[in-house]
């Protein structure tokens, strides 16, 4: 289950009514940060001082569920700096918050990284469903994330390293029909290796969907109200 979506995740709901469910562990994950952010700067920051705590959270001892909540927070400073200024500041973030650069993955299983997909799948690929992870095929195989979108049936394969992920891809999608096959690697394949019915991301370049589709919320939606959000996480944590 995923901790918390930054597309989709609503942080004034959240700090009203909470989210049936959740333990109370994971809801400090993500009240936690938003208040002590809040708690840091004045009711009407400079941009230098908005700058210099993001910056401060551009690190890895921050969970990544933690900097999610701090990438929503941020839309709510849209009014008083704009949209250009604000993205600048989430993709700042995101590589923290999502996939850090090549060359880090080396301490992470695929398997890890399958976790990592699955807690921000729905910020990743909002158009799909997603299903489930290691779905079992019938010849034994297992399809590293699957996933829907309508009644099409979209196949993950993670890879590290070199590994090529199309053969396993094309194994698998003579079990379905008409599937959309998305290959995940660490480096980027050469272009020889690469097929046209396959689309290919690397790791990192995941943070590039993250980053469209903020873009693309900025122009259907306005950003929340700053005010009304403070008064009610500061009122919630006051001491």
């Amino acid at each position: 289950m995923e901790g918390w979506s930054v597309l989709s995740g609503d942080l004034l709901h959240f700090f009203a009514h909470g989210v049936p469910g959740m333990s109370a562990a994971h809801r400090d994950c993500i009240a936690l940060p938003v208040w002590s952010f809040l708690h840091r700067l004045p009711p009407e920051p400079a941009f230098e001082q908005l700058f210099q705590e993001v910056a401060q959270r551009c690190g890895t001892c921050y969970y990544p569920l933690e900097l999610k909540a701090i990438l929503s927070l941020l839309d709510f400073f849209r009014g008083r700096f704009g949209d250009f200024s604000i993205l600048s500041l989430q993709k700042m973030l995101l590589p923290y918050a999502y996939f850090l650069p090549m060359g880090t993955y080396r301490r992470y299983s695929e398997r890890q990284l399958q976790v990592r997909m699955t807690d921000s799948f729905s910020d990743l690929f909002p158009t799909y469903r997603l299903l489930g992870q290691e779905y079992l095929l019938p010849d034994g195989g297992r399809v590293d994330l699957l996933a829907m979108e309508g009644d099409r049936a979209v196949l993950f394969e993670l890879k590290l390293g070199n590994a090529d992920p199309t053969p396993q891809l094309e194994r698998y999608a003579r079990m379905f029909q008409d599937p959309i096959l998305i290959g995940v690697t660490e480096k980027a394949l050469p272009g020889a290796l690469c097929r046209p019915h396959v689309t290919y991301y690397t790791y990192h370049s995941l943070n590039d969907l993250v980053l469209e589709h903020l873009r693309e919320r900025q122009l259907r939606m306005p950003g929340g109200d700053l005010t009304q959000l403070r008064e009610l996480v500061l009122s919630c944590y006051s001491c």
